[in-house]
């Protein structure tokens, strides 16, 4: 039998499988074989041939991923985002990697997703208009009219996720 304390965030990782069970607030009980654990910041959303930034990414104690730089502070139906759109940009887009397309100023913007970055394109998704490091760079990098993206969330008329 094999024990592993808790990890930062509350939050005991087990890269290749869950094997772990809980037996206490401070210790889980890892039953079939010793496994590797990694801090939550560590964990690959991937398989491992993604370089896109992780470092953002983060697990609860049940293993859910959430966005430790803008983390959800508030219990709610958006994933702990106080609406729609916050739940869309934060979690949607920079932690589940959806690409995002939505209206600001009657015009539409289309912000994709691969497996090594973010990307602006148009409706054809073949153009690479800027490239940003991951979900986040964009909200922050992203300028539209001299304003950063994440700061004109409340102002989006119309997004959907792909």
């Amino acid at each position: 039998m094999y024990y592993a304390k808790l990890c930062k965030n509350d939050c005991l990782i087990n890269y290749y499988s869950y094997l772990c069970t809980r037996t206490n607030t401070n210790l889980y009980e890892i039953t079939k074989r010793p496994v590797d654990t990694y801090y939550a910041s560590e964990f690959p959303l991937y398989d491992g041939h993604s370089t896109m930034a992780h470092d953002y990414i983060g697990r609860d104690s049940s293993g859910y991923p959430y966005n430790m730089k803008y983390p959800p502070y508030m219990n709610s139906l958006y994933h702990g985002y106080k609406n729609d759109i916050e739940e869309t940009f934060f979690y949607n887009f920079a932690v589940q990697k959806y690409g995002v397309t939505f209206v600001y100023k009657e015009k539409q913007y289309y912000l994709m997703t691969n497996d090594d970055y973010v990307f602006e394109t148009d409706a054809t998704f073949l153009p690479e208009f800027q490239r940003f490091e991951d979900g986040n760079a964009a909200l922050e990098q992203f300028m539209i009219d001299g304003k950063r993206l994440i700061d004109i969330l409340p102002e989006i008329t119309d997004y959907d996720v792909y």
